[in-house]
C-alpha cells in the first residue's frame, strides 16, 4: 500500500480508514447485537467489499433481511469479481482497524 500523501485523492477521500473504520465499526455493532461473541475476523473482512460495491449494496438494500446466500441464489451477479474486489479492499480493511 501506498503511503498516504502518495495515493490519489480519490483514494483517500473514499477509503479514508476513518470512513472505513465506521462502516466496519457499524457492522460489528449490528452482528453483536444478535452473537454476543461479536463478528468473527474472517467476516470482517467481507464488510467493505459488500458495502462500498454500488450494485452489491442495493441488491441488499432492496432484499428482506434474509441469509447472504438466498441474495447471491437470487442474485449470482453479486459473486462477479467478488473475489478481486475482497482481495483489493483487504489493506483498506486492515488500515480501517487499525
Amino acid at each position: 500500500m501506498k503511503p498516504w500523501h502518495q495515493r490519489p485523492i480519490e483514494i483517500r477521500n473514499l477509503f479514508n480508514p476513518a470512513f472505513c473504520g465506521l462502516i466496519l465499526s457499524r457492522a460489528m455493532t449490528g452482528y453483536e447485537e444478535d452473537d454476543d461473541r461479536g463478528m468473527p475476523f474472517s467476516l470482517a473482512l467481507l464488510i467493505l467489499p459488500l458495502c462500498l460495491h454500488k450494485e452489491t449494496r442495493s441488491i441488499l438494500a432492496k432484499g428482506s433481511r434474509s441469509y447472504f446466500l438466498k441474495a447471491i441464489e437470487t442474485h449470482p451477479e453479486m459473486l462477479v469479481g467478488f473475489p478481486r474486489r475482497t482481495t483489493d479492499m483487504m489493506s483498506y480493511t486492515f488500515e480501517a482497524l487499525g
